[in-house]
């Protein structure tokens, strides 16, 4: 989550920070990937919650 806060602030701040056009798209690229893995880590951590590993079988 901190990963997709910090891209996010840097996307948010591309005038500011003065990005040329490639610092802006890596910076959107890392923005999306991190919030897919922060989707996915929230999606194992529910699942698990629900059903911890191990247990389901039984």
């Amino acid at each position: 989550m901190a990963q997709y806060l910090a891209w996010n602030s840097i996307v948010n701040d591309k005038e500011q920070l003065n990005l040329d056009a490639f610092q802006e798209k890596q910076a959107t690229t890392k923005r999306q990937q991190s919030s897919q893995d922060v989707d996915h880590i929230g999606r194992e951590t529910y699942e698990w919650l629900l059903v911890p590993k191990g247990l389901a079988g039984k």
